[in-house]
């Protein structure tokens, strides 16, 4: 079963769309298991609905659920909400809660995010798309007038899906992750912490460095496999209608993401200047940033420099 947190900052913006990207990401953190998704549920969390603004939250949170529902096939099993969630300084950010249960036929096959095997390939499937607000880097380095969230396309979302379960079921896929919160650097980051193993890739980038490596844009996963195994998931790929690039190679004690394109400046950049330049940290402090996180965020801990450079998503693309 996979959950997600609501998307708040974006159903903040775009309730519709928060709802909507919030069953993505639940049924595609089934689907990345192996598993396919059978049904959801929900906890809508909003404020007071006698308010218009309130009712009109909860209004397209719904019919943005229900969008996302059909376009996947995934039937809506039960449900509850919880309103009038507010407080002196006003209600809470709209949230809705979605749980998904899914089925795998075959527990063998059970796909995960850690890396498994030094010299694998790892490939990203899907493409990243403008839009960086209601993102974990948006709460860093803020966001310009012309920002929006991504978009998303509902029907390239279940190709996504019933491609990497195809994969996994052909047994080509050795570990696969979706790229979501953090986008695709902490989609990797987590890869390589949880499993002790770097990884050195090299990533194209047209646009902004910035949204190539930290923009949330969904129906996107990063997967490891076999070297003999990448042409033959990149065509798979294509088969479903999904641009599929290997990016490097699994191994070393080091995650490494080498900047290429004409894109690749990120310290020209005025948002997040030093942020979204290439990535070079250690799995130590990787694995510190994951494990102190919350200290740090709540005071108590502070944030030193350590190790060969700080690891969060502040200063994930700072040299050391």
């Amino acid at each position: 079963m996979a959950t997600t947190d609501g998307n708040q900052a974006v159903s903040a913006i775009d309730p519709r769309l928060g709802a909507q990207l919030s069953v993505a990401e639940a049924t595609r953190n089934v689907s990345i298991t192996g598993a396919r998704p059978l049904g959801i549920t929900n906890c809508l969390n909003y404020g007071n609905p006698e308010r218009p603004e309130a009712f009109w939250q909860l209004q397209e949170a719904v019919r943005g659920m229900g969008e996302a529902c059909r376009a996947l096939g995934i039937p809506v099993t039960g449900g509850n909400v919880s309103l009038y969630n507010e407080y002196p300084g006003g209600a809470i950010s709209p949230t809705p809660e979605i749980g998904v249960v899914g089925l795998l036929d075959d527990i063998s096959l059970l796909a995960r995010p850690p890396f498994t095997t030094e010299g694998d390939s790892v490939v990203l499937v899907g493409e990243s798309t403008p839009g960086v607000a209601g993102s974990a880097y948006a709460a860093l380095a803020g966001v310009s007038a012309e920002d929006a969230p991504p978009g998303i396309d509902l029907d390239r979302e279940a190709a996504l899906q019933s491609f990497i379960r195809e994969a996994i079921g052909r047994g080509v896929v050795a570990s696969v992750q979706d790229v979501s919160g953090g986008g695709l650097a902490v989609a990797v980051a987590e890869c390589c912490m949880w499993s002790g193993l770097g990884a050195k890739l090299r990533l194209g980038v047209l646009g902004s460095p910035a949204i190539e490596l930290f923009g949330e844009s969904p129906s996107r996963l990063v997967l490891s496999c076999r070297p003999r195994h990448a042409p033959a998931i990149e065509l798979l790929a294509r088969q479903f209608g999904l641009p599929a690039t290997t990016l490097g190679t699994v191994g070393g004690e080091r995650l490494r993401i080498e900047l290429t394109g004409q894109g690749a400046t990120g310290a020209a950049e005025e948002r997040g200047s030093g942020v979204a330049d290439a990535v070079d940290v250690s799995l130590i402090d990787l694995r510190h940033a994951w494990d102190h996180g919350l200290a740090r965020a709540l005071g108590v801990e502070p944030a030193p420099e350590y190790g060969s450079g700080r690891a969060d998503i502040a200063v994930l693309g700072r040299e050391a």
